[in-house]
């Protein structure tokens, strides 16, 4: 089960050449190739030349590469946010050539360094188990998203625009201009700042962000299943723990497989994040090295630009730590005071928006029954039926064990429900910090504890490994087949037909055509695209009647205009006297993208329309000129 494997130099560097060949041709061949090799270097490399210089606050090498993959990303993140703050652009050239450079470098400087060593071998029965899960998780990623063509549901879009944002912008996306008068917009841009970075380094532009999101994002799934299994590892040493942590985070949960059909990419890299930031946290108690603190203060700055809900969750397992040891270590004031600082803008900025008061809105600090309310149908969904019940059992064992992790898991989530409902003692709600993300996040106490269990029972009865292990190896083949579908069909908005118009949009309409796009019903009386028309703005830059719901962030009476206007179209009746008349109330509507999914603008109801000039018409799309 654990073997401790010689790790020679020769081996060492046969694996570096062949890593750093593949790399050079995956560059070579460009697009998300060159992409995914950026990310590599940026989730790697920093954090390796950080450590040359201050050692990493960890004794495992997987413990190690987590906190090193967080390096690269607060970086980015960092300097993208400074560059807002003082109102400059970050040059074009050093975003595409730095990390390149850095990478050679460092390759030049690891060469003489490799020398014999060891690692731990799972044995051949958990080995090959780990290939499988690994290419089954690996696979069902990438069934999640065939048949796709554009990211899902309604977060996609505004992500889309804040990666185009900040890639033109050259800093973090806090002003949508000339997009949106949206001036000040507090919204965490992190997650934005690295893909466009990342965009930057890969030579793709903004018209591959449909792509980018969509692979993208299912990469960033893979990792957040990876930084679970890896914690798993750096907390029990156990190969069958880590294994089947990535069996119930990867394969039977429902999350965060779901984020896709939800489109939450800056909380897919949050929680991808959250278990390095753990890691990084208790280092605080449990390493004496004189500078570790500093890997911990990077890790929390990135993670507070990042992802905020993330960030309090990373902040409670700090609680947990701080009630189980009993005392709270100097380094913990000066990792928070650096990280405090570095973010200082941000955070003056956040402060800046902040209203008092009530509202749905994450500006409001106070929230309400109904937008932090507990939801029963979300925490049983699927699998959780009986994840849930396991994940009791497995408490249950591990307090008769007096296992202090598990009794530090189950106080942190808690502390974490309690935080979510504090109404429970009187206090009111949060706004930002909902139930419903907790709940999309409590996958990681429910794999750790479930994996912890099975790594129990394999040590004291080691006879039956193979038989456990082929038992797991079933469960993952079976999960995998029932995971591989995970997008609500309700949530497809767009499809190939309306790819195919922005591409005519893009190269044919001029830049400042108003287009009539058609609207739908969302949330907190705010509508949303009810087709592809909807990614006109992000995609081609040019204007639709209804913007990406982030325009909530702009002045009350803009945002009362859009929300009105958005209204008129959600409720229309589809026939042509009554989108007459809404055109004539606004003349600086030039052109109108016509689809069967709309209510307003039906492709049946104004194709050969004699008062319409149709310019595009390819399956379910109609595009037409608005004579004026």
């Amino acid at each position: 089960m654990r073997v401790t494997t010689p790790f020679s130099q020769m081996t060492q560097r046969n694996i570096v050449m062949v890593t750093a060949t593949m790399a050079v041709l995956l560059w070579l061949v460009g697009g998300l190739a060159r992409w995914g090799v950026a990310l590599s270097i940026l989730l790697v490399v920093p954090g390796w030349w950080l450590h040359q210089y201050i050692p990493a606050p960890h004794t495992s090498r997987v413990g190690r590469l987590m906190l090193g993959a967080a390096v690269g990303p607060t970086v980015v993140a960092v300097v993208y946010m400074l560059a807002a703050t003082i109102g400059v652009a970050i040059p074009a050239w050093l975003l595409e050539w730095w990390l390149p450079v850095i990478a050679i470098l460092a390759l030049r400087r690891l060469w003489p360094m490799l020398g014999d060593s060891t690692w731990v071998a799972p044995g051949r029965w958990w080995g090959a188990l780990a290939i499988i899960v690994a290419g089954l998780v690996a696979w069902t990623r990438n069934a999640q998203i065939a048949g796709l063509v554009f990211p899902p549901w309604v977060d996609a879009v505004h992500h889309a625009l804040l990666m185009r944002v900040a890639y033109e912008q050259g800093h973090a996306p806090w002003s949508l201009v000339p997009y949106l008068p949206v001036t000040h917009l507090s919204y965490h841009s992190g997650y934005h700042s690295i893909s466009a970075a990342l965009l930057h380094a890969s030579g793709l532009t903004p018209a591959d962000l449909v792509a980018v999101l969509l692979y993208g994002g299912q990469v960033f799934n893979l990792l957040a299943v990876a930084s679970v299994a890896a914690l798993a590892w750096v907390w029990w040493r156990q190969w069958p723990a880590v294994i089947m942590a990535a069996v119930v985070i990867g394969l039977i949960s429902i999350m965060p497989a779901y984020y896709l059909s939800w489109g939450r990419y800056t909380l897919l890299m949050g929680m991808a994040w959250l278990p390095i930031a753990m890691v990084a946290i208790e280092s605080l108690w449990q390493d004496t090295r004189e500078r570790g603190w500093v890997w911990v203060a990077i890790v929390l700055a990135g993670l507070s630009l990042v992802h905020m809900v993330v960030f309090v969750l990373a902040l409670t397992w700090g609680v947990a730590c701080l009630i189980r040891y009993m005392q709270v270590p100097k380094r913990a004031w000066w990792a928070a005071g650096l990280a405090l600082l570095v973010t200082l803008p941000w955070w003056w900025f956040v402060a800046s928006q902040v209203r008092a008061g009530a509202g749905a809105s994450a500006m409001h600090v106070v929230g309400n029954s109904s937008h932090n309310a507990f939801i029963d149908g979300l925490f049983w969904a699927r699998n959780n039926r009986w994840l849930v019940p396991a994940l009791l059992v497995a408490v249950w064992w591990g307090v008769r064990q007096r296992n202090l992790r598990i009794a530090q898991i189950m106080l942190w989530v808690l502390v974490v429900m309690l935080l979510a409902n504090p109404v429970l003692i009187g206090l009111p709600y949060i706004s930002f910090f909902t139930n419903e993300t907790v709940i999309t996040a409590l996958y990681v106490p429910i794999g750790l504890t479930i994996a912890w269990l099975l790594g129990w029972i394999v040590v004291r009865v080691p006879r039956w490994q193979i038989v456990v292990a082929l038992a797991v190896a079933v469960l993952a083949v079976m999960s995998a087949s029932d995971l591989q579908q995970v997008v609500n069909d309700e949530t497809i908005i767009a499809t190939a037909d309306d790819l195919n118009a922005m591409q005519w949009i893009d190269a044919n309409l001029p830049k400042d055509a108003v287009i009539l796009t058609n609207a739908s019903g969302w949330m907190w009386q705010i509508d949303r695209g009810s087709d592809g028309g909807w990614w006109a703005l992000p995609l081609t830059g040019r204007q639709v009647t209804t913007p990406p719901v982030l325009y909530t962030y702009g002045a009350d009476d803009w945002v009362q205009q859009i929300s009105v206007q958005t209204g008129q179209i959600r409720d229309a009746d589809g026939s042509w006297p009554a989108l007459q008349t809404f055109l004539q109330n606004h003349p600086d509507i030039t052109t109108i993208y016509a689809t069967n999914r709309g209510t307003a603008a039906k492709s049946d109801t104004l194709r050969d329309n004699p008062e319409l000039v149709e310019l595009y018409r390819v399956g379910d799309v109609t595009i037409f000129a608005v004579p004026r």
